[in-house]
């Protein structure tokens, strides 16, 4: 299931959703929703009623929830999310009992909307070692938006440095 995708609203979706036509998308890719089982979509709506939103589920929690990883992150509709990881279950969606898609986690990392990714959304076990799933390459990508700042930040450096070479 995909959930369907109104268009941008905020400065920062318009940002993410530019240029789409221009590189020839007409639609996202990886908007597919996990497939939680009810247990779990009961759990998730209990965890985002009463936790705190944009705060890491506690130890106490953890076990109120029957929860055995050390990450649980209910995110808050107006605090920054925290930190995209590789593995997709660390973060609940704010307002529905699920998890982020891959394109929603990818928005966090300030990946363009027209970016495409490619293979198995997720993958455990074994298989971990020899494929790199959409989730993972997320996870494990330096946020756009943040290597074009060091990118133009180095070069601004170094247009520094060769300028000080030259004259003196």
């Amino acid at each position: 299931m995909e959930p369907e995708y109104r268009g941008p609203e905020s400065i920062y979706q318009r940002l993410m959703h530019k240029d789409m036509s221009r590189m020839g998308r007409k639609k996202m890719n990886s908007l597919r929703l996990a497939r939680h089982t009810e247990p779990v979509k009961i759990r998730f709506a209990r965890i985002l009623r009463e936790c705190r939103k944009g705060v890491a589920l506690n130890g106490k929690d953890r076990v109120k929830f029957g929860l055995t990883k050390q990450r649980t992150h209910p995110l808050s509709a107006d605090q920054p999310a925290a930190t995209v990881t590789t593995i997709p279950d660390d973060l609940l969606h704010y307002s529905e009992p699920r998890i982020l898609s891959v394109r929603e986690l990818a928005r966090l990392q300030s990946f363009p909307d027209w970016f495409k990714f490619q293979g198995k959304f997720t993958t455990g076990g074994k298989r971990r070692a020899m494929e790199c799933p959409r989730c993972s390459q997320v996870g494990n990508a330096v946020a756009p938006l943040l290597a074009r700042t060091l990118g133009l930040a180095m070069g601004a450096f170094l247009n520094e440095i060769e300028g000080k070479q030259i004259g003196g």
